[in-house]
């Protein structure tokens, strides 16, 4: 997870991946590992989402394993975002 944040503008994001590694100062080695590979199966590798699931315990559940043809669930919003904000802005469309 490290390796991808940095890849990405690491001047912008060394911040946080110097976070990330300190956690395993208060968490270990073994719980970290465990929470970035959650926090990567749900498309949400960042400091805060693997913060979060090391507090919440939830890096000591298993992750669900792939249906057996192999797809995994991915949602994706239907609707375009100027329709959302149409709405929130009381323009019918």
């Amino acid at each position: 997870m490290v390796r991808e944040l940095l890849d990405h503008r690491p001047e912008d994001r060394l911040r946080s991946a110097h976070r990330l590694v300190c956690l395993a100062q208060t968490y270990g080695s073994v719980r970290l590992e465990r929470a970035c590979r959650r926090a990567q199966h749900f498309g949400e590798a960042t400091y805060p989402a693997v913060k979060r699931i090391l507090e919440a315990g939830l890096d000591a559940t298993p992750l669900a394993e792939p249906s057996p043809g192999g797809t995994v669930v991915r949602y994706a919003f239907v609707r375009q975002v100027t329709d959302f904000v149409a709405s929130l802005a009381g323009v019918a469309r």
